[in-house]
């Protein structure tokens, strides 16, 4: 693909906002001079071991973020939702009910990057470690602040994330020294849809190309009401997010790209950035313009304030063209500095960046601290295609070595492992019970396991594994040569970007991960529109270990409601590969 350079424009408008936080944003203070700083510790209480209590409750309601009264899935009547805090090794008990109206509709949510060691059925993901949370009912995650570092939540319930439901995950190393004088706290990028998820499931599924409105900095910016479609209320210059710098001191952000399409382009007007970390894997630190994050991904950039008392700057992110669709691809955000005028507009130059391709961090410029280096031969070796088409009944869909997925909310796979079921996918021989179409692979006692995998589709990919770092091992397109980039400590992350295909060459990515904690684990693309379309299949592995697991009698419960619920009332599930 051509090497393509963004100059980037100033959105027309003010820093002015015509709607106050309650309509743009609900109960959420991020975005706002009001958003609190983050500390080294939670509430600067530093000893681990604590457990961490929240109370979400999830509704439907309207909001106008950018301007454009638009329905969003709320928590505790906020979006984005509320920021989760602990330090490394407390315990997260978060109590979650279902709300939803206008109308009813399941959910359930994933902790990003986290292992779940020991807790597999914690890790929110419906038809595999748990059943949907039923319209009405309560399901509380219990589970261990298990890496240090930034992240995200979200729903793993059809395309809900792109709906608004997700928030930050903060998780603090108290032993580790830090490399900043502030804690911004989180930055979330996201782009944003004026149709309720609903709508883009039921267009996904139909083909209908459907393409983001707007993109948001910590849930605000504002929009071209010219723009607006289907006649939607709309109010310009409803507000962007606005943050604090002090002279002389270093910033961390914690770069979040929480959308549901969109590869972001992220920067600071004259101010250089040094990436620490990219997911929950810290890295020998490197300065840049620009920081390029696919959906899932993370970074942790110190920012030093160069600027003096009085100045102001634009902060910006950018849906890339090449790669994604938005009618309004640029989010601004306002940075000052002390004695800064809060009400007016920066004046800063834009910074200009090349983005190649659709590529985001290369593995040449990305060095984990921690040196791992992967085995000389994994123990298996698997090869993955991914392919798109229609279905015998006529719905596109996603093809993994051309099996489909289909999700049954009406069990948990980690429920069902007592043997004598369908055979999984390109393995050996498989005892544990799924449905034939869960798309699953057995690794059977392998310590690791090669994953090659071709992308026979123009648009790129973020694959996303659960419970698992994985080594990057090589990415491009069309053969694999065999080469491994930094072989001695390759780069690891739980989420990257694997590129599409042109001119009939495949992009390709080569991965690789130990077998260390058994469980039923999702492997997906984390673009909503792709997941929406069947690109997932389920890793499963040492399932007499899995048979040994005390599994919590509210997963079960949870799934006789859910299934109570399902057995009375209409369901619609036109996503996964399955529509009733």
């Amino acid at each position: 693909m051509d090497r393509i350079t963004f100059t980037l424009f100033l959105f027309v408008g003010t820093v002015l906002a015509v709607l106050p936080q309650v309509v743009t944003n609900g109960k959420s203070l991020l975005g706002t001079l009001d958003a609190p700083r983050l500390n080294c510790c939670v509430n600067d209480e530093c000893k681990p071991g604590k457990t961490r209590f929240y109370d979400f409750t999830i509704t439907r309601g309207y909001l106008s973020p950018d301007g454009v009264n638009t329905s969003t899935i709320l928590v505790n009547g906020a979006f984005p939702g509320p920021t989760l805090e602990a330090n490394l090794g407390d315990t997260f008990e978060i109590r979650v009910t279902n709300q939803i109206d206008g109308p009813e509709a399941g959910t359930a949510l994933h902790w990003h990057g986290l292992f779940q060691k020991g807790t597999p059925w914690m890790d929110g993901v419906p038809s595999v470690t748990m059943c949907p949370i039923a319209p009405g009912s309560t399901f509380t995650y219990r589970f261990k602040a298990d890496r240090a570092g930034s992240s995200w939540w979200h729903s793993h319930y059809s395309a809900q994330t792109a709906g608004g439901l997700f928030g930050a995950m903060i998780i603090h190393d108290p032993n580790a020294k830090p490399q900043y004088d502030i804690d911004i706290g989180p930055v979330l990028l996201s782009d944003r849809y004026h149709i309720d998820y609903r709508d883009l499931v039921n267009g996904t599924v139909n083909a209908v190309l459907i393409y983001s409105d707007n993109n948001l900095i910590n849930g605000k910016m504002n929009f071209d009401c010219s723009k607006v479609k289907d006649g939607k209320a709309c109010t310009p210059n409803a507000g962007i997010s606005k943050f604090r710098f002090e002279s002389g001191k270093k910033h961390l952000l914690r770069l979040i790209n929480s959308g549901a399409e969109a590869l972001q382009h992220f920067t600071i007007d004259q101010h250089k950035m040094t990436v620490t970390a990219l997911d929950y894997v810290s890295v020998k630190p490197f300065t840049t313009d620009v920081i390029h994050l696919s959906p899932g991904q993370r970074a942790d950039v110190v920012v030093e304030a160069t600027g003096k008392s009085g100045d102001s700057f634009w902060m910006r992110s950018d849906v890339d063209p090449n790669c994604s669709g938005s009618t309004q691809p640029h989010a601004l955000a306002a940075i000052y500095y002390d004695n800064a005028d809060t009400n007016a507009d920066p004046k800063s130059t834009a910074t200009n960046y090349t983005a190649v391709g659709c590529v985001t961090t290369t593995l040449e410029e990305t060095v984990p601290l921690e040196i791992a280096a992967p085995p000389e031969s994994p123990s298996f070796t698997q090869n993955i295609d991914f392919t798109l088409g229609y279905n015998s009944t006529g719905w596109l869909q996603y093809f993994t070595n051309n099996n489909q997925f289909r999700a049954d909310y009406g069990q948990s796979l980690l429920l069902s492992n007592q043997g004598g079921s369908p055979k999984s996918q390109n393995t050996t021989a498989s005892s544990f019970q799924a449905p034939a179409l869960s798309n699953l692979f057995d690794f059977g006692k392998n310590t690791t396991v090669r994953m090659v995998i071709r992308n026979y589709f123009i648009s790129p990919h973020p694959m996303h594994l659960h419970g698992h770092d994985f080594w990057i091992l090589a990415e491009g397109r069309g053969e694999w040569d065999g080469k491994v980039t930094n072989p001695a400590n390759p780069m690891r992350r739980d989420t990257h970007q694997m590129l599409g295909m042109v001119d009939n060459q495949p992009g390709y990515i080569i991965i690789e991960f130990a077998l260390d904690n058994p469980g039923v684990w999702a492997f997906h693309c984390h673009i909503s529109l792709h997941l929406i379309l069947g690109m997932y299949m389920n890793i499963v592995y040492r399932t007499e270990d899995i048979q040994k697991y005390q599994i919590p009698n509210q997963i079960a419960d949870g799934c006789s409601t859910w299934r109570e619920y399902a057995n009375t009332t209409y369901v619609e599930q036109p996503d996964s590969g399955l529509r009733r």
